[in-house]
């Protein structure tokens, strides 16, 4: 129980803070991206080193993020523009799971990538120093942070175009 209390006060700023906080470019994130399983949609695990090799952008959201909702689109939109050139993992963060695959199955063609749920395991928040909401990590094939941005940043989708507008 005490343990709960202390993460509860943690998991209210990082809500709190995403709906509020203006974009920006994450300095802190580490420099590789911490591995990490989850349960997918199916109920099944994917583990992000199974992507080594890819491009990866990391989608870090939930249900009750409305700024996360309203750039669900432009995400699409760069993944149609740049097919195959990136994967999107939709990292689920404070939803129960009920609800989450609610939201997912009901928006499939609106969110047509792969998605994952954090549950309990807080410590992928913390080990990818998440501030706010929604979260972008991008990631090179290497496994290497190319940069993370807090809030619905028109510099992520830039960078995009910087990569793979060729």
């Amino acid at each position: 129980m005490k343990k709960a209390l202390l993460i509860i006060p943690f998991f209210l700023v990082l809500c709190l803070s995403g709906t509020w906080m203006k974009a920006k470019i994450q300095d802190d994130a580490p420099e590789y991206a911490p591995d990490f399983t989850l349960p997918d949609t199916a109920g099944n695990n994917f583990t992000l080193s199974s992507l080594r090799g890819k491009y990866v952008v990391l989608d870090f959201w939930g249900t009750w993020c409305k700024i996360c909702l309203k750039g669900m689109p432009k995400l699409k939109d760069a993944q149609s523009r740049y097919p195959g050139r990136f994967e999107i993992v939709g990292v689920d963060c404070g939803d129960k799971t009920v609800k989450w695959k609610h939201w997912v199955d009901s928006l499939k063609d609106e969110m047509p990538w792969r998605h994952v749920i954090m549950g309990r395991k807080l410590y992928i928040q913390q080990d990818y120093r998440i501030k706010g909401y929604p979260t972008k990590v991008l990631i090179d094939p290497e496994g290497k942070i190319i940069k993370s941005f807090v809030g619905e940043d028109p510099r992520f989708y830039l960078l995009l175009e910087e990569l793979f507008a060729k």
